[in-house]
């Protein structure tokens, strides 16, 4: 009898115990209804660009609801030794080269390869296409290529960066498959 009534004791004590556990388990969970702060882009640097950078998605994209693709979605960067942020491009312009087939890098700024289409964007122009990401500024562009459309089931996409002096500067090349299936 003397056992029973010690658990019994014990077990008294320890509903308290459990419910104020549980209490802070459920009040430290509880979270306010204010919004987050958003953390902010980058403010737009701008500087000497050394480098241009083209990113692209894996296939080349409809959009005029037609069966079969017509172009391209692209992000530009352009990057500076002076700042770990991209950089606005506030001088010279930009072009978007499309070559037939898989290129090597070599050839792609060679001028006995003859690109399939050409896009050029004035530094004026592309700020219109001016997004703010958490690296800086990127342009995102969107090409389509009309009656250049290509011959092959893949093309290679390059950006060139032609300053207002000075050599251009070319970006790493990016193969886009564009076959339908």
């Amino acid at each position: 009898m003397g056992a029973v009534l010690r658990t019994l004791s014990w077990l008294r004590l320890s509903w308290p115990v459990a419910g104020a556990i549980l209490l802070v388990g459920l009040l430290g969970g509880c979270v306010s209804d204010r919004p987050r702060p958003k953390s902010r882009p980058p403010a737009a640097v701008k500087g000497p660009i050394a480098q241009i950078h083209l990113l692209t998605g894996p296939t080349a994209l409809d959009f005029d609801q037609l069966p079969g693709p017509d172009g391209f979605a692209v992000r530009l960067y352009a990057t500076s030794p002076k700042t770990p942020n991209t950089v606005v491009i506030a001088r010279g312009r930009v072009e978007v080269l499309m070559y037939d087939g898989l290129q090597q890098p070599q050839q792609t700024n060679a001028v006995t390869v003859q690109p399939r289409q050409v896009w050029t964007f004035s530094a004026e122009e592309l700020k219109h296409f001016e997004v703010r990401s958490p690296i800086g500024v990127a342009y995102d562009l969107t090409l389509l290529w009309g009656q250049a459309r290509p011959t092959q089931a893949w093309v290679t996409l390059v950006a060139r960066y032609v300053p207002v002096q000075g050599l251009p500067l070319y970006s790493g090349a990016s193969a886009v498959s564009v076959a339908v299936k």
